[in-house]
């Protein structure tokens, strides 16, 4: 309120220049929401499907996971060399995988050691299920349960069991594929 009335006192004595409006500063657009998803969801680079619900990913750029000795072993990344504008992108060695944060809870480490879990609307018999993945180019490890709707297909370590995982899903030609997730063991 005293502020008010100061104002009201000082602003007949002010020069008529100083009434001038000041130049208006360019118009400069708000950021649009991201419609309830959180910072790191809008920044996943990859996602997954848990059933129905496409869960997103983010790649830890500081580990990588190592299956080669047949135990998963987090490391931490080489920060990669200098290298030729038109050099190729890097490659991830056979066996090895990023890691991966779920977006939604950060603290979830996940990997991939290889193998994609595959759900058929029906029971079938490992050789139908060959006949049905053989035009995306995979092959049927071994079944999962004793009912034959669930089976491990083969695909190598890292970003292939993602890939493969999300186009099977997409397919619609089976109920659910999910990549062979390795999850960071934590004590409690």
């Amino acid at each position: 309120m005293i502020r008010i009335l100061l104002v009201a006192l000082l602003l007949p004595g002010l020069p008529a220049h100083a009434l001038e409006s000041a130049p208006a500063k360019p118009f400069a657009p708000l950021a649009k929401p991201t419609t309830g998803m959180a910072a790191s969801e809008a920044a996943a680079t990859h996602h997954w499907y848990d059933g129905d619900r496409r869960r997103a990913l983010v790649v830890d750029e500081n580990l990588q996971a190592d299956f080669r000795g047949g135990k998963a072993v987090l490391a931490e990344r080489k920060a990669p060399e200098a290298k030729a504008l038109d050099a190729p992108a890097s490659v991830a060695a056979p066996g090895t995988s990023p890691v991966f944060r779920d977006a939604a809870a950060p603290a979830v480490k996940r990997a991939l050691p290889g193998g994609a879990i595959l759900t058929t609307h029906e029971p079938t018999d490992q050789q139908s299920l060959q006949r049905m993945l053989s035009p995306h180019g995979v092959s049927v490890m071994r079944a999962l349960d004793e009912g034959g709707t669930r089976w491990l297909v083969d695909t190598p370590a890292g970003l292939a069991g993602l890939e493969l995982a999300n186009r099977l899903h997409e397919s619609g030609d089976f109920a659910a594929a999910a990549p062979n997730w390795w999850r960071e063991r934590v004590l409690k």
